[in-house]
């Protein structure tokens, strides 16, 4: 459009011109064409406008292809991140919500499995293994640990039907196992619950028998 209309008023010029130098040819014709003088200028005239207008108002493809582009705004920057967040496997956002409840120097590794049980099979369900170590040895320390990562590993609704924490001596030796399936977590109002206690609201708890005293 850009080029087109340059050329159009090119040829109106040019027509113009032409009509100025073969003015007296033109004025001899004109009975013959029907098409005063005037009005061949003013046409010409009419065409040179017009098409010096569109060759001003039209956008340069070079200057269309030069531009910079468009810097993506920040919801636009959220909204990737969201998508990139979102697009983290459940296994990794268990690890990591195991990982931030322990602390990296006390996580050591977090087992997932597929629930192959009768009642969940085929439901994407999940089995989860958290290790991790409990440098005071107490059993209080290992129940309030356990307690912290259950709670957050319900809470975040990823699909898990069972998870049993497995608090370890900083040898890496397991010292206390705590499970609770996903039918308990739904009963519990964890603002109410007393980790000193938490054994009663565990579905299974093991320990070794120097933590039972």
């Amino acid at each position: 459009m850009h080029i087109f209309s340059g050329l159009i008023a090119l040829l109106a010029l040019g027509l113009l011109i032409f009509g100025f130098i073969k003015k007296d040819t033109l004025r001899l014709h004109q009975d013959e064409s029907k098409v005063t003088f005037k009005q061949y200028v003013l046409s010409c005239l009419f065409f040179l406008v017009l098409g010096g207008i569109c060759f001003i108002t039209t956008d340069s493809p070079s200057e269309s292809n030069n531009a910079p582009a468009v810097q993506p705004t920040t919801r636009e920057q959220q909204s990737t991140k969201q998508a990139k967040d979102s697009a983290n496997t459940p296994a990794e956002q268990i690890e990591q919500i195991c990982r931030q409840k322990a602390g990296d120097k006390y996580f050591t590794k977090v087992e997932v499995k597929e629930d192959m049980s009768k009642e969940n099979f085929g439901k994407g369900k999940l089995i989860v293994l958290p290790y991790v170590k409990d440098e005071a040895g107490f059993r209080q320390t290992g129940f309030a640990l356990s307690g912290e990562i259950i709670r957050a590993l319900y809470e975040s609704e990823l699909p898990i039907s069972d998870v049993t924490v497995f608090i370890q001596d900083m040898s890496g030796n397991t010292t206390m196992k705590c499970t609770m399936n996903e039918r308990t977590a739904k009963k519990i109002n964890w603002d109410t619950v007393s980790y000193k206690h938490l054994d009663k609201y565990m579905d299974d708890v093991w320990m070794i028998p120097q933590l039972r005293k």
